[in-house]
């Protein structure tokens, strides 16, 4: 039960910074698209 409860928790960590790892790459690709342009 407890290794269960385990696995839960770092993949909802995982996937919770998953999401601003994610939103921080497109950041970074529409900043350097945006230097590109200018």
């Amino acid at each position: 039960m407890l290794f269960g409860n385990a696995v839960m928790i770092i993949f909802f960590c995982a996937s919770y910074h998953g999401k601003y790892i994610t939103k921080f790459i497109f950041d970074t690709l529409n900043r350097i698209k945006i230097t590109e342009k200018i």
